[in-house]
């Protein structure tokens, strides 16, 4: 699962969106991507250590296992370097699992949703 935190007013943020969106429709059930507004819910992005925008959290099996902060091309987001050193050897298109802890998390799950097309 990779999870856009991100803000309205983060400029940034604007041209991951549509990003994120051509890799949701290209990896269809295998890769759940979710984007988590920052302002609307801040105790998450805290809790989740995330100091940056935006900022797209890989998990895998409940664990951060990359982090990406700041916009980078799609072939970079599907092959990004781990950012911390993980037992878990992985990219992107490895990390299929189903969601599970970061979901159990009730403020993540009310205010996670898909990325939706225009």
């Amino acid at each position: 699962m990779l999870v856009d935190f991100w803000a309205s007013w983060c400029a940034p943020c604007r041209p991951l969106a549509p990003i994120l969106e051509e890799i949701a429709q290209e990896k269809g059930e295998k890769l759940t991507i979710l984007k988590m507004d920052a302002d609307a819910n801040p105790s998450t992005p805290a809790q989740y250590r995330v100091t940056g925008l935006p900022t797209m959290n890989l998990y895998y099996k409940g664990e951060v296992v990359r982090s990406i902060v700041g916009v980078r091309p799609k072939s970079a987001i599907l092959k990004e370097p781990r950012s911390t050193p993980s037992r878990h050897h992985l990219d992107a298109e490895e990390a299929v699992t189903a969601p599970r802890r970061v979901l159990r998390n009730p403020n993540f799950r009310a205010s996670a949703r898909l990325v939706e097309g225009p």
